[in-house]
């Protein structure tokens, strides 16, 4: 259970990573 709660906390860091990236390489998205 430990491990699985860890890559979940993994996964949404690396969403929102990615969601900063995406928004500063396309300031104005569709």
């Amino acid at each position: 259970m430990k491990d699985m709660h860890y890559d979940m906390g993994v996964l949404v860091w690396a969403l929102m990573f990615l969601r900063l990236y995406l928004k500063h390489k396309y300031p104005d998205p569709v």
